[in-house]
């Protein structure tokens, strides 16, 4: 049985509308509606909701790489490319005609997905959303 309520709780969300960046964001769904979004301790989960940490959620892509035996390049595709493909949506890949919705991290997450939390630009419909060096 699904719980009534998730909330995802201790992500950096990014708001697809061009407003500025969230820290520490939670975003709290009924049923399958997106019902609340703010900082933390802003937002009321009601009791009984699933919680979903944000934070576990990298951590899990380092653990399917140690101890599920995943490449790096496995994860990446499986939480991009093909979780688009199931969900029906056009995104999860960089090519001509796509949406410009793209991160930038400092190291190669392809020698290990912990670069993944090295995010320095954010650019979510062709606009940066978040940068943390001068963009040239």
């Amino acid at each position: 049985m699904l719980a009534s309520a998730i909330a995802i709780v201790g992500g950096f969300l990014i708001d697809g509308f061009g407003g500025p960046p969230l820290p520490n964001a939670v975003v709290l769904i009924e049923g399958e509606r997106i019902v609340a979004v703010g900082a933390t301790g802003e937002i009321d989960i009601p009791q009984g909701a699933s919680i979903v940490d944000a934070e576990g959620m990298r951590r899990e892509a380092d653990a399917l790489v140690r101890l599920a035996g995943m490449s790096p390049n496995e994860v990446i595709l499986a939480s991009t490319k093909h979780a688009a493909e199931t969900l029906r949506v056009e995104a999860g890949v960089i090519s001509p005609g796509k949406l410009a919705d793209v991160i930038l991290v400092k190291g190669n997450p392809l020698d290990s997905v912990l670069y993944l939390q090295n995010v320095e630009v954010v650019i979510k419909g062709g606009v940066v959303q978040k940068f943390q060096r001068e963009l040239r």
